[in-house]
């Protein structure tokens, strides 16, 4: 949990990487999606905020829709690990579910 202070610029760097070069922001979230399964308690503080850069991404209609499904995979990782945080938060209906839909 040393590096949990520093997931907000995590989030701000992937969103960067996905800018300059798609392919690396794709791996950046694949390995989020890892961290995620592995320690989703990590999230606890920042669920709001990554809530908000999932749901940029999937509505960003440029990017690969291999890139999407990526942060997708982060959003599923952590409700299968951390359900309550995902339906307290409001960024969950106010922001994810319409850029799922």
């Amino acid at each position: 949990m040393e590096f949990e202070p520093i997931l907000g610029l995590l989030l701000q760097t992937v969103v960067k990487a996905l800018e300059f070069d798609e392919e690396q922001g794709q791996h950046a979230l694949e390995s989020m999606s890892e961290l995620t399964g592995a320690h989703p308690e990590v999230w606890r503080s920042h669920t709001g905020y990554l809530l908000e850069v999932v749901a940029q991404i999937v509505s960003a209609k440029q990017l690969d829709a291999g890139t999407r499904s990526a942060a997708i995979e982060v959003v599923l990782s952590l409700s299968s690990e951390m359900p309550a945080a995902l339906r307290k938060a409001p960024e969950t209906s106010n922001k994810l579910f319409p850029a799922l839909l």
